[in-house]
């Protein structure tokens, strides 16, 4: 109910002034009751775990309906402090009083939990939903920025955090496995970004660092040489353009791997220098070609160009003349046009500055300009002289007569002079000495010869660079080159497919020599040798054709260091197969063949079998165990149960001393079941003649009724006839001191016609025939504490109760006797326990709760004393144990390494059957396999993990009466060679599989 609501009702029943409490009001006082000390368990729990730091569970268990803070405003209203005097007044039940300074506290927490609301209702979504712990990690560290003084924030981070640490790094190595860089330099960021308080973040970012940093070089070296093969093949194919992109990539991956640290394998660099010589070659010539069309250009821009001044212009008309390519013609006349008008111009500009200085003479200032004029035109005519001389010079003849026509125009007086004709007689020669250079261009050029032969040089076209002077001869001297360089690259490839030819031919024969074996190897190896040598030194190979050559020289030095190790290794194997012979003999002695195999491991420490020697020299006890199990189980010789009480103390200190000695041993197990079964088996026999002998209950003599009921009386006491013929017996009600003998006694009246008998109790009958029976052995051993046990159970004249105090006591010496049947007993223990037959005062009839529950007890024992069915388990557990003990193993010989396989190594043929190995109590987690509780468990020492026999293999008789071993390898997985290997000794059973008890 809602505290406020339940609070009015209690005020209307204060404010009714009645004299009596209303029918209803004990009902609201309880309820009210049990919600204050509902609030008040609540506030305690909650305040406990503030205290631990569990605030944000201390806040949700008191808002919990009904909240406790409604609950305290109802229960501190000033209106109800009168409630607990009324209560008192009218015997009601009173309700607990709140601490005010409980909820106080808890409502601070509260408000200071109000901000970490949100965060932590994230929290536990991603709690409840098993979220990445790298997100759980993100948001815990959230609560620690809000939260800096929260304890679970403090105490869960290194867990926590070791947790999203190794799912990240986890993340990583996916990552890296499929080389998916980015995703591994998100990990990286985040865990740099993290605010770690114990896990080692640093160290793990800068190792994922250097792997990232590694598989960075790895992959671009890889890159690199694709790249490289590519930019071989444009090469080959003489694309330029592509030439230049592969050449640019190059550079490009070449200064990444500077900057990881890789260095570039020498054959690269050697592979791409000659691509690099012929693209600079290319890119000269096209950059002369390049920046002669540009001037052409150019010069076709300035010819109409009224910016232009004469000195730009006559350069460039000079520099396109002498370029590699001729120009339009059209182009250059009117470019030289374009020079004379602005010669003419600056000459007449230089004239009006004349005429304008001397304007007072106008005479002389005509005179002077027709001097200025004739003189412009007389340098005119001396540029063009000048232009012929350079066109000479420069070997282009074309044009020149014409030249000389203008320069007599312009300056008729040369027409007199020696100058025209010197310059015709100058072109005349230069023209003579062009033809005889043209055919000494084509002397040499025939004297070259054909480009294709294999004597053919690009020194042959030296003294012709000089002769070349048009663009045609050019053009000639380069198609030789062509010709030649195709010709000696089509040489180099049949060089190098004759080479490769002949290194396929190699490498298969070194295949072949590798899988002939040792002796056919050491004659193929050196001819392959002589043949690979003479190979790699042909001349004229080029250098990615040697560099194919390397990996079967690499192979063929393996080969041959794989042969000289193999021969070096068969020496070995012998001498160690010998020294291993020498131990068989000494399985027998385990101490011994522990030394042999620990100076084996010592002698030979770069054996295959020298490691596991080693190890299984360690499990020395355990065979030593199984080496002295047969001299232990002599002492017991035959059945257990044919035992007799010195022949069991024999056996059992024979077993004890064995337990003792090796408690880890194969046969613990057997030896723990075995003691149980030479426990003293007449020990009870005193025990019970010392009850038979000293109880007072078995004494007594009894007094039967026609009613039923029974009297018991002291054989002292007899009876006294009173006058009326009755008699009083001075009956016992009860045992008052167990010790002397002594009891509660009260003398009553019994009438003679009442008694049907009187005489000896049935207890004191069954207590004489048990004492005649020990006295001439008919009850003896486990088998007679048995007998005695249905006895009693069968004496139904005799009181259930007593019965079962006899049988409380026999069955603690059986259990004592027969350790094995204790579980068996254990049902009849507890209950004859719970019956608690001591506390019953069966001796008075009188009393009815005795004589109901000796009935109960009278009813149960058939039940629970099942004698027959403990002596066949009696004789069941014997029998098993009795096998265990004859379970015992001989050696037949030893594992050793053959390869990666093992073999067993034996003196002599196996028998037919099982071959098993011990394996050691540390091996695999033995502890919990058969023989674990081991022989100290039944000595009353601590557990302790037990060897165990395990089947590795049998031995199989075939068809032609020999007998074939078969190993079972995963069996022999997790054992070292030089484990010994065992076979069962004749007549004794098979390995057992039952797990111990």
């Amino acid at each position: 109910m809602n505290p406020a609501a339940l609070a009015a009702k209690l005020r209307a029943i204060m404010a009714s002034r009645a004299s009596a409490a209303p029918p209803d009001a004990a009902e609201l006082a309880q309820r009210w009751a049990s919600l204050l000390g509902d609030a008040h368990l609540r506030l305690d729990r909650a305040v406990a775990w503030a205290q631990k730091g569990l605030r944000s569970e201390a806040a949700e268990l008191v808002r919990a309906a009904p909240s406790v803070y409604e609950t305290a405003a109802a229960a501190w209203d000033p209106s109800l402090a009168g409630w607990d005097d009324y209560c008192v007044r009218h015997r009601l039940p009173r309700a607990p009083l709140l601490p005010r300074e409980s909820v106080d506290r808890l409502n601070a927490c509260h408000l200071e939990l109000e901000p970490l609301l949100g965060a932590l209702a994230r929290w536990r979504k991603l709690n409840i939903g098993r979220a990445a712990a790298t997100e759980r990690l993100d948001q815990m560290r959230t609560l620690r920025r809000l939260d800096p003084n929260g304890t679970p924030w403090v105490d869960d981070a290194p867990s926590l955090e070791r947790a999203a640490l190794a799912e990240a790094l986890e993340a990583s190595e996916r990552a890296l496995a499929l080389w998916e860089i980015d995703r591994v330099w998100t990990v990286i960021r985040w865990i740099e970004a993290g605010e770690w308080i114990s896990a080692p973040a640093e160290a793990a970012a800068a190792a994922l660092r250097e792997r990232v940093r590694e598989l960075s070089g790895r992959s671009a070296l890889e890159r690199a040489k694709e790249v490289v093969q590519r930019l071989h093949a444009e090469y080959m194919a003489e694309s330029v353009d592509l030439a230049e992109e592969r050449l640019r990539e190059w550079e490009a991956l070449r200064s990444f791997l500077a900057e990881s640290g890789v260095e570039p394998p020498r054959e690269l660099d050697e592979t791409v220098q000659p691509v690099v010589e012929w693209l600079r070659e290319r890119q000269e010539a096209s950059q002369r070609l390049l920046e002669h069309r540009t001037s052409v250009a150019e010069l076709a821009a300035l010819v109409e160009s009224p910016s232009v001044t004469l000195a730009a212009l006559a350069a460039l008309v000079d520099r396109v003349e002498r370029g590699p390519e001729p120009a339009s013609p059209a182009l250059l006349s009117a470019a030289r046009r374009r020079v004379r008008s602005l010669t003419r111009a600056r000459l007449a500009r230089r004239s009006l500055v004349v005429l304008a200085g001397v304007a007072a003479a106008s005479i002389l200032l005509v005179s002077a300009f027709v001097l200025v004029e004739r003189q412009a035109r007389r340098d005119a005519a001396q540029q063009f002289l000048l232009r012929i001389d350079r066109s000479i010079a420069a070997g282009d003849l074309d044009g020149l007569d014409a030249l000389v026509d203008r320069a007599m125009e312009e300056d008729p007086r040369l027409a007199t002079g020696d100058a025209p004709s010197e310059a015709r007689r100058r072109i005349a020669q230069a023209r003579a000495q062009r033809q005889r250079d043209d055919a000494a261009f084509d002397a040499g050029l025939d004297a070259a010869g054909d480009p294709t032969r294999a004597d053919a040089t690009d020194e042959l076209l030296a003294p012709l660079e000089v002769l070349a002077r048009t663009a045609e001869q050019r053009e000639r001297l380069e198609l030789w080159r062509e010709r030649r360089r195709g010709a000696e690259q089509a040489r180099a490839a049949a060089r190098d497919a004759a080479f490769n030819a002949a290194l396929v031919e190699i490498e298969a024969a070194l295949v072949r020599a590798a899988s002939l074996g040792d002796s056919p190897a050491a004659l193929e190896l050196p001819a392959i040798r002589g043949r690979l040598e003479e190979l790699v030194a042909t001349p004229g190979v080029s250098a990615p054709a040697l560099a194919r050559a390397r990996p079967a020289l690499v192979r063929l030095e393996s080969l041959e260091q794989a042969l000289a190790q193999r021969r070096e290794f068969a020496l070995a194997r012998a001498r160690e197969s010998t020294e291993i012979d020498a131990m068989l003999p000494l399985l027998r002695d385990a101490s011994a063949y522990a030394e042999a195999l620990r100076r084996f491991g010592q002698a030979h420490p770069d054996s295959p079998q020298s490691e596991g020697f080693l190890d299984a020299a360690i499990d020395e006890p355990s065979w030593r165990a199984v080496l002295a199990w047969p001299q232990a189980r002599r002492a017991v010789g035959r059945s257990l149960l044919d035992l007799d009480d010195e022949q069991r103390a024999e056996a059992r200190r024979s077993l004890r001393e064995y337990a003792a000695s090796h408690p880890r041993s194969v046969h613990a197990f057997a030896a723990a079941l075995a003691l149980e079964h030479t426990e003293p088996a007449n020990e009870w026999r005193r025990w019970l003649a010392g009850v038979l002998d000293s109880s007072p209950l078995l004494s007594l003599r009894q007094v039967s009724m026609r009613n039923g009921d029974r009297w018991y009386y002291e054989e002292t006491q007899a009876p006294q006839p009173t006058t009326d013929g009755a008699r009083v017996y001075r009956i016992v009600k009860r045992l008052k001191d167990p010790a002397k003998g002594l009891f509660d006694t009260e003398f009553i009246r019994l009438e003679p016609r009442e008694i049907v008998s009187d005489g000896e109790s049935p207890q004191r009958v069954l207590a004489k025939a048990l004492r005649a029976a020990l006295r001439d052995n008919s009850l003896n051993g486990a088998d007679g504490l048995v007998a005695s046990i249905e006895r009693v159970r069968d004496a139904t004249g005799v009181n259930a109760a007593l019965r079962a105090e006899l049988l409380v006591g026999l069955l603690e010496r059986l259990r004592k006797a027969s350790p094995a049947l204790a579980p068996a007993l254990e049902n009849a223990e507890r209950r004859l326990a719970d019956f608690d037959a001591g506390s019953l005062e069966w001796l008075d009839p009188r009393s009815t709760e005795a004589t109901e529950r000796s009935r109960e007890i009278d009813a149960a024992l058939p039940r629970l004393i099942e004698t027959a069915r403990w002596s066949n388990l009696r004789r069941t557990k014997a029998a098993e144990a009795d096998a265990e003990l004859a379970r015992a193993y001989e050696p037949v010989g030893m594992l050793v390494a053959d390869g990666d396989a093992l073999v067993l190594k034996s003196p002599a043929t196996p028998s037919v059957g099982d071959l098993l190995v011990i394996r050691s109590a540390g091996e695999g987690g033995a502890a919990g396999d058969r023989g674990s509780n081991g022989a100290a468990g039944a000595l009353g020492g601590a557990s302790v993990a037990a060897d165990r026999a395990v089947v590795v293999g049998r031995a199989i008789a075939v068809a032609d009466g020999s007998i074939r071993v078969e190993l079972d390898s995963a069996a022999l997985e997790q054992f070292p060679p030089g484990t010994p290997v065992l076979q069962q000794r004749a007549g004794a059973p098979s390995v057992s599989t039952r797990e111990p008890p």
